[in-house]
């Protein structure tokens, strides 16, 4: 990523480079518009929790070993369960 799409700039002052710096450093900040979808469509899914929100979440937690998507359909399962044994 540039630092023009970033900052909105194209030379951006050195503070403003360093805080773009610092939050591409955080491996959980999303780095581009399809990653930011996935990441809500995981987290509209959680929060329908009917059966087949659930079922979706199940095929997306089966998906490639590591990837941020698999992670998260995975740990979102994980939270409705844990809310479904509180009731």
């Amino acid at each position: 990523m540039g630092y023009e799409t970033a900052a909105g700039q194209v030379n951006p002052t050195l503070e403003v480079r360093k805080q773009i710096e610092k939050l591409l450093d955080i491996p959980w900040v999303p780095r581009s518009a399809d990653v930011l979808r996935q990441i809500r469509a995981v987290h509209v899914l959680e929060q329908i929790g009917t059966a087949d929100a659930k079922a979706i979440l199940l095929r997306l937690a089966t998906g490639a070993t590591g990837a941020r998507q698999t992670r998260d359909a995975k740990a979102a399962l994980v939270r409705l369960k844990t809310a479904s044994q509180k009731k």
